[in-house]
């Protein structure tokens, strides 16, 4: 996908700490600030963001910073996620792989509040 490769360079920026827009006709997410209450607590960084104007969560994985058994298990969970449908468990909008240096994986659900 054309759009991929564009939000590839965008997503390596923002989990490199940088917020940046990635929203427009080829790209489908306005990434906003990482949820520092979340920070350290995963292997994902949890990031706050829109599509097409209502608001999601991001969540990112980057394999190059993790072991292979914590990659492979953010790969099945980015898989389960995306198939599983049902009103009481949280709700995959969309999720990938990028194909970029950090190998990063990536979901898209609607809005979390992290639980302390």
């Amino acid at each position: 996908h054309f759009w991929m490769s564009s939000w590839a360079s965008a997503l390596s920026a923002a989990t490199s700490g940088l917020s940046k827009l990635v929203s427009g006709a080829d790209k489908p997410f306005e990434l906003g600030n990482e949820v520092s209450s979340f920070a350290g607590k995963s292997p994902w960084r949890l990031y706050a963001g829109k599509r097409n104007g209502e608001k999601v969560s991001l969540f990112i994985y980057e394999s190059k910073k993790g072991s292979e058994a914590q990659t492979e298990l953010a790969r099945n969970s980015m898989r389960k996620l995306r198939v599983i449908k049902h009103p009481y468990l949280l709700k995959c909008i969309d999720a990938g792989e990028l194909q970029d240096a950090a190998g990063t994986i990536w979901m898209a659900t609607e809005p979390v509040v992290p639980l302390d």
